[in-house]
């Protein structure tokens, strides 16, 4: 229950859970998931935000993770930020990170690092991220 969630320190997203849960077992629980390994990227990804407080990004993020979706792209601000500055400069025009910028920069992804561009887009986000920096940046 959505009080149970609270009690167990999942906050506002207690009541995402709660009906993200129902939604899940009204579609066929655990199988339903399972089914969605076998489903297209794109397909996988609508049925994921299909529930409850799930967005592009959270989508991305199970279909790269737990579902197979090796050429998923979680797109957040770094990641925007990574395809501006190496990639897409034009994008760094924009005020806002779009459905359709959130696409391209995704199919910018896949066009350069092919089937694998997901564990690339995670290794290449964990690299720039402040606390790695000084690791891998020669002296």
């Amino acid at each position: 229950t959505e009080a149970e969630y609270r009690q167990l320190g999942f906050g506002y997203r207690a009541k995402f859970m709660t009906e993200s849960t129902r939604i899940v077992t009204v579609n066929g629980g655990a199988d339903w998931l399972y089914s969605l390994r076998k489903a297209s990227r794109q397909d996988a990804h609508t049925a994921l935000m299909s529930l409850h407080g799930v967005g592009a990004k959270v989508a991305d993020c199970v279909c790269l993770m737990c579902l197979d979706k090796l050429d998923c792209i979680p797109v957040d601000t770094h990641v925007w930020q990574i395809t501006c500055r190496e990639y897409l400069p034009q994008l760094s025009k924009a005020k806002s990170l779009t459905p359709a910028i959130y696409e391209q920069v995704g199919e910018c992804w896949r066009t350069l690092f092919g089937v694998l561009a997901g564990w690339v887009h995670t290794v290449l986000f964990a690299a720039d991220l402040t606390r790695f920096k000084d690791r891998i940046e020669p002296k």
